[in-house]
């Protein structure tokens, strides 16, 4: 896949910080329909990405994010998986 005529490399240095500072920014906002693209984008092969997706949907306080939540409590990074418990 190819963004703004380079190819798009969601791991590439610089982009996980830019998106853990989305992820953060969302659950500050407080809306409610942030947590469709945090749920979308958990998958994220990022453990600090993830983690600050479970701590935004933690924030919005919503019921969608309960899945998000379970699955969490069992990934590979151990923080992502103490960011669930306190959730």
């Amino acid at each position: 896949m190819r963004l703004g005529g380079r190819p798009y490399r969601p791991t590439a240095p610089g982009v996980a910080a830019r998106a853990e500072k989305g992820a953060q920014a969302l659950g500050l906002i407080g809306d409610v329909a942030a947590a469709k693209p945090l749920i979308a984008s958990f998958a994220h092969p990022i453990g600090n990405l993830r983690r600050e997706i479970v701590a935004a949907l933690d924030a919005l306080q919503t019921p969608k994010a309960a899945p998000i939540f379970e699955e969490a409590l069992s990934d590979s990074d151990i923080e992502v998986q103490k960011a669930a418990a306190r959730a």
